[in-house]
């Protein structure tokens, strides 16, 4: 990268657009092969993706329409350790003020999972609805973790 290689993210618009690593340049793998004309062959290209799957044929496509350097990252985790700070402090960010708002006398989700864990007596429609408002950031940030996780295992595993 310090010599000027392209950093090629082959993700979706909307993967790139929900996190990125700097300076990456975003060509979906599906569309790479119609735009391969348009890349410099003699600039190394360092090409990168959600999980390696799409890197790697990338890099097999970049390969065989003679680009001389390509060097395959795999996930983007794998760049400057791997996580993805933009998306988990935004995550993180909207647990803070949707899941735990309001903050006194306790935080709101707090009391709802009570009142839920002692039977949910008394809960009409609108305390459901609370429940699931002040939850969904909680949920986000778990699924982005495990999926985040099923990734690493399966790139750790292939």
């Amino acid at each position: 990268m310090e010599e000027g290689a392209l950093l090629l993210d082959v993700r979706s618009p909307g993967e790139f657009s929900g996190g990125h690593v700097s300076k990456a340049v975003n060509i979906p793998v599906d569309s790479l092969q119609a735009k391969v004309a348009s890349l410099d062959k003699k600039r190394a290209v360092v090409v990168y993706c959600q999980s390696g799957m799409r890197s790697s044929n990338a890099a097999r496509i970049l390969r065989s329409h003679g680009v001389a350097s390509v060097h395959d990252m795999g996930a983007m985790r794998n760049w400057e350790g791997g996580i993805n700070v933009q998306r988990y402090a935004m995550l993180f960010l909207f647990c803070m003020l949707l899941g735990l708002a309001p903050f006194s006398p306790e935080p709101h989700i707090v009391g709802k999972l009570r009142w839920v864990a002692g039977g949910a007596v008394g809960m009409g429609l609108m305390d459901w609805g609370d429940l699931l408002m002040h939850g969904a950031p909680w949920g986000l940030l778990v699924l982005a973790a495990l999926s985040d996780a099923r990734d690493w295992l399966t790139t750790r595993a292939g």
